[in-house]
């Protein structure tokens, strides 16, 4: 329906798309990719007139779902709310009432920094401490990290700190490339921008919008996400910057009509 033009249908197709699949998202308990959905669905509704009214809809019943979700499944309420906020440091919730995971740890209330992220996040910072201006090179995070050198680390989990990669793209680019790779990858993303934001319709171009924000998700800072330089990763990356560049082009002659 993105492609062809429209009937009376669409607006519904998009309703029941949009629920489908952020609830199948959230029923499978990945949480970075529920969050970001949800953050990029809240955008759609602020910017885009002609969507709204379809979204906010979407948004209810998304609601409704998940609340649901959360009442009968006490599983996936433990992975998607308390895990969360254990690992932000806003409850202990997660290590139960006997706080036996945080007496393991040696501590009496959660930090983030004393979650597997945190040590990840931590030992990749200091990776690029020490190799502030090129970094330690592609995918050699995964050797660097556990140099004795960073046995010392504020985490209490530091010997956990170890993984394929930071769990965080930008952190992820200072430790393997450095300040040098991250503004150019910076430069790159701003160019991607200006580019296709200049003279876009917000109302009109649709397909367009939808892949803006798409790549705009896919680099946003404050989230946990898998390694950028994995097959997988570039893939989507690029076959999305790709798509953006055909209707970016073709964009007076493809249109969605709601």
């Amino acid at each position: 329906f993105f492609i062809f033009k429209s009937n009376k249908y669409t607006q519904w197709i998009i309703l029941i798309m949009i629920v489908f699949s952020i609830t199948t998202i959230f029923l499978t308990g990945e949480r970075a990719a529920f969050i970001l959905s949800v953050f990029g669905l809240t955008i759609l509704i602020f910017i885009n007139n002609k969507l709204r009214k379809i979204l906010s809809y979407s948004t209810i019943l998304l609601f409704i779902f998940v609340v649901i979700s959360l009442a009968f499944n006490p599983v996936l309420k433990k992975r998607m709310l308390d895990y969360t906020f254990f690992q932000m440091g806003l409850s202990d919730k997660w290590a139960g009432e006997d706080k036996s995971y945080l007496a393991l740890l040696g501590k009496n209330k959660s930090k983030f920094i004393d979650s597997p992220h945190g040590a990840h996040y931590e030992v990749a910072y200091e990776i690029w401490k020490d190799n502030q201006l090129f970094g330690v090179g592609l995918k050699k995070f995964r050797i660097v990290c556990d140099d004795v050198k960073y046995n010392n680390l504020k985490s209490v989990l530091k010997k956990q700190r170890c993984s394929s990669h930071p769990h965080n793209t930008y952190l992820e680019l200072l430790s393997e490339t450095g300040v040098l790779g991250l503004i150019l990858f910076l430069v790159f993303i701003y160019n991607i921008f200006t580019k296709y934001l200049r003279g876009l319709n917000l109302n009109n171009d649709i397909i367009v919008l939808m892949l803006i924000l798409t790549i705009f998700l896919r680099i946003w800072p404050i989230i946990p996400t898998g390694s950028f330089f994995t097959n997988s990763s570039l893939v989507h990356f690029w076959l999305t910057l790709g798509l953006l560049n055909y209707f970016h082009v073709n964009k007076k002659n493809i249109k969605l009509q709601i």
